[in-house]
């Protein structure tokens, strides 16, 4: 039997990321949002968070259909910095891919690429596979409550027909199955991320 607990504390924490995410989202006036910007920090930010420098345009775009317009240059400015910034640091590279951050070959300098996918790739094979582990948790959960809903109710055999009992035995045998194959899978993407953490 996998032992699953680990990876409800994963479900969890992963919950409460989004939670948190979401919180964060509330909408802002687009007028008073480029009024205010920093542009030179939020290009900085942006290019922290791994977005390209083409991602200025829709944002400068946006800001001046809000009839304001916005200090390209600084933001240009700040998202160079943040650029090599992000590329060169090994700690940034693990995070973004961590957070689900999709790299783009060619996104960083050759020289800098290398060593950013050294770090990148690793947590983001290992995040896949956190993900995988929590699907076929919820997929285990689920088949495991339909087993005991079954076992339920087998145990009132007063009150079923032979038929309906061999039914019920039936559908029982298909859950146990697809147990063990679930259970298979956890074991298999166990080992696969114990090779990755290591």
């Amino acid at each position: 039997m996998v032992k699953t607990h680990a990876f409800r504390r994963v479900a969890a924490t992963g919950g409460a990321v989004l939670l948190l995410t979401l919180a964060g989202c509330a909408t802002v006036d687009p007028v008073q949002q480029c009024s205010v910007t920093d542009w030179h920090k939020t290009g900085l930010n942006e290019a922290l968070k791994g977005r390209g420098s083409q991602y200025a345009q829709d944002r400068f775009t946006r800001c001046e259909a809000a009839g304001v317009r916005g200090t390209q240059q600084a933001w240009q400015s700040g998202w160079q910095q943040g650029h090599q910034e992000f590329c060169s640091s090994p700690a940034r590279a693990a995070e973004f891919a961590r957070q689900g951050g999709r790299y783009t070959l060619g996104h960083c300098p050759a020289a800098a690429e290398a060593e950013f996918l050294r770090h990148y790739q690793p947590a983001a094979e290992q995040r896949a596979h956190e993900q995988t582990m929590r699907q076929l948790q919820q997929r285990l959960d689920s088949r495991q409550n339909a087993r005991n809903n079954v076992v339920r109710e087998l145990a009132r055999s007063d009150r079923q027909t032979a038929d309906h009992q061999r039914r019920l035995l039936a559908e029982k045998r298909i859950i146990d199955n697809d147990i063990r194959n679930i259970e298979r899978q956890m074991q298999m993407q166990m080992q696969l991320l114990n090779r990755v953490i290591r």
